[in-house]
């Protein structure tokens, strides 16, 4: 449908003053595309926003109090934290606060919490840090997740001292019983992961040898034979190995005596 000249005015006046959601109003015959389209032809160009602008609406959205008291917001909300959307994406509700009251601020950096409530949005109860600061406010304050109380976890405590009693057995068998991945495995064995103070690393490396003069040099030489081609992790199994001594022995790296 052809854009009548009253149509084209009522675009050139409301345009970057009026929400797309008023313009639908007052040309009720477009669509949005429609709209930005005709505006895109016509070389008009909404006013951008400031982030004072959105000044007013985050305020409302705030339970004020007293200085010393927590400030709660009171709309939508992500793991605890309030959500206000600005410049087409989400921002966490008291990053806002702190940038509307003190003023930009760098990306590498946090708000923190003082008051240690996350829906907080008092700019007297919130100060920049580090991710280092950060991470340290959440161990002080016992609030990050460990172990088994980590959402993400998918062994329990119980498990985990299990895979440790286990260490000398294949590390891709463990992986599969446990159905998780054979880095898993290593670094809970090395407490790399689930730190446990108690928990003493066996040396693997200073263990017998678990490999002979012949499987040595069966798995030097299918390195060399690309007709072979066998996987590292098949390699493994068959000689009841950790992948990493296939690894190590394939290089050279260990039974540097053994040559051919």
């Amino acid at each position: 449908m052809k854009w009548t000249n009253e149509e084209v005015e009522i675009l050139k006046q409301y345009y970057d003053k009026a929400s797309m959601q008023e313009l639908l109003i007052i040309l009720p015959n477009r669509t949005i595309n429609q709209i930005r389209d005709k505006a895109h032809c016509l070389k008009i160009k909404r006013k951008k926003k400031s982030i004072q602008d959105y000044k007013k609406t985050f305020w409302r959205k705030v339970q004020i109090k007293t200085k010393n008291e927590c400030w709660l917001w009171k709309f939508s909300k992500l793991k605890g934290y309030g959500t206000f959307w600005c410049f087409n994406k989400r921002i966490r509700a008291h990053r806002m606060a702190y940038i509307l009251k003190y003023g930009s601020i760098s990306n590498d950096l946090f708000v923190l919490h003082i008051c240690d409530n996350r829906s907080c949005c008092n700019p007297f109860h919130l100060e920049l840090g580090t991710h280092e600061d950060n991470m340290k406010h959440m161990k002080d304050r016992n609030r990050a997740a460990k172990g088994s109380d980590n959402g993400n976890s998918k062994l329990t405590q119980k498990q985990v001292q299990q895979i440790r009693n286990r260490y000398n057995e294949n590390k891709i068998d463990l992986a599969k019983e446990y159905d998780v991945s054979f880095t898993t495995i290593y670094k809970i064995i090395n407490n790399k992961t689930r730190y446990d103070d108690n928990y003493k690393v066996h040396n693997l490396w200073a263990t017998n040898r678990k490999l002979t003069k012949e499987q040595v040099m069966e798995i030097r030489q299918s390195n060399e034979k690309q007709s072979i081609n066998e996987k590292q992790s098949i390699l493994a199994k068959k000689f009841n190995v950790d992948p990493a001594i296939i690894s190590s022995c394939r290089l050279n790296k260990t039974y540097k005596d053994i040559m051919e």
